[in-house]
């Protein structure tokens, strides 16, 4: 599971890279909502044992309309 998930970061950020080349101002709106995301994940990976299920599901709403 874990390795599944590094490489889809890995694919994100060649991806990224390529596009970073191509279209930098793409390249910016989509870093920016990739380390929003990486933060929210950061947040839920760090609160979900605290967090009522209102809370959850409104962190996940969140991130369900970014990916």
């Amino acid at each position: 599971m874990v390795l599944l998930f590094l490489q889809q970061i890995i694919n994100v950020l060649i991806h990224l890279n390529i596009l970073k080349k191509t279209e930098p101002v793409k390249y910016r709106k989509y870093i920016k909502d990739y380390v929003m995301i990486m933060d929210n994940i950061k947040y839920w990976n760090i609160n979900k044992n605290i967090m009522d299920s209102d809370s959850k599901n409104l962190l996940v709403m969140a991130l369900n309309t970014k990916t």
